[in-house]
């Protein structure tokens, strides 16, 4: 059951429509190519992270960060740097300073669900790419999917790894051994 609201609807569209304006700085010609491959990564990768924290009991919403994507647009526009910080998913629970095993895991599978979405779209577009339709969007998917997954597993607070890696080394290290064969790859 989808249940976005009218509010993280628009937040999760104008997120999209500013990540995919600062890919197509400079070459306007490609956002609608960019609003396809953003919704593929930025979008799913946050619903995952939903909808996973909806399974475990929690109210969960995605919630955009004004302030990160000013910041993201400037440092395009002004250094030519690409570094977004569009908002998260926010999990309305209250996870205690010390934590219980179980709280653990559970925040690690929550933590766990973007990147792995990631992973999953990545090697379904390179499998369609390689054996049903070759179109360049495919492999693009691919890598922008594969690169989300990557960058979001690095194990530093706030991304997704450093929630995993508290969880399960196991885990982490499988991702990340599996997103730099995927990166080779493509």
């Amino acid at each position: 059951m989808i249940n976005i609201d009218k509010s993280e609807l628009k937040d999760l569209s104008v997120a999209t429509l500013v990540i995919s304006f600062i890919f197509s700085y400079g070459d306007f010609a490609f956002l609608p190519f960019w609003i396809v491959v953003v919704l593929t990564g930025f979008v799913f990768h946050e619903l995952a992270h939903k909808y996973v924290a909806i399974h475990y009991g929690h109210e969960a919403r995605f919630e955009i960060s004004y302030a990160g994507l000013g910041f993201a647009l400037l440092l395009k526009i002004l250094v030519g740097v690409t570094l977004i910080v569009p908002g998260a998913v926010i999990i309305y629970k209250h996870f205690r300073l010390t934590r219980s095993k179980k709280e653990v895991s559970m925040e690690g599978v929550i933590a766990t669900a973007g990147p792995i979405t990631n992973l999953f779209i990545a090697t379904l577009s390179l499998i369609i790419n390689k054996f049903f339709y070759p179109f360049y969007i495919f492999n693009f998917i691919a890598y922008f999917n594969t690169y989300l997954a990557l960058f979001n597993l690095l194990p530093l607070p706030p991304l997704d790894g450093f929630k995993i890696i508290r969880w399960s080394y196991l885990v982490e290290g499988l991702m990340i051994v599996y997103s730099v064969i995927l990166m080779a790859i493509i």
